[in-house]
């Protein structure tokens, strides 16, 4: 059981979290028309060589499963955001490349999201109280993050 201080601290990190994906998840809305969830596969695919990534890939790094990652996908290709094309060489390994309209889209929300993050999460911490956020955060992850398979 929790006590008193942890429990208090989990409620606080949890109502963070839930307000911070909510004002994400309404921002890409509003600025792109897709979900926060689809907006991080367009991000992925921007920051990879040639803009393309393994389907394989994209839902093992976001922790999605095949079908989840295939449905995104087919709704982002529907939108012009991204191509889905046979990986070659390889059997049945499908990849998604981020398409012009794709990056357009990034281009637009990026500055806009990295501004509200700037201001809303960061704007009330100190300089100090940044650095021990970054701190915590890679403390959670390291025992969270599942270890690389081979």
């Amino acid at each position: 059981m929790l006590n008193e201080a942890e429990s208090r601290a989990w409620r606080n990190v949890a109502m963070m979290l839930h307000l911070v994906e909510t004002m994400l998840e309404r921002q890409v809305q509003r600025e792109a028309g897709i979900s926060h969830a689809h907006y991080k596969i367009l991000v992925l695919l921007g920051d990879s060589p040639d803009r393309t990534l393994q389907l394989k890939a994209l839902a093992q790094t976001l922790q999605f499963s095949i079908s989840r990652i295939s449905h995104a996908v087919t709704r982002l290709e529907g939108l012009g955001l991204v191509v889905r094309s046979p990986v070659p060489q390889v059997g049945k390994a499908f990849q998604a490349t981020v398409t012009a309209a794709g990056l357009d889209v990034l281009r637009r929300v990026a500055p806009i999201q990295s501004e509200a993050i700037r201001q809303q999460i960061f704007g009330p911490l100190s300089s100090g109280e940044v650095e021990l956020l970054d701190r915590i955060a890679v403390a959670i992850v390291g025992e969270l993050a599942e270890p690389e398979r081979p």
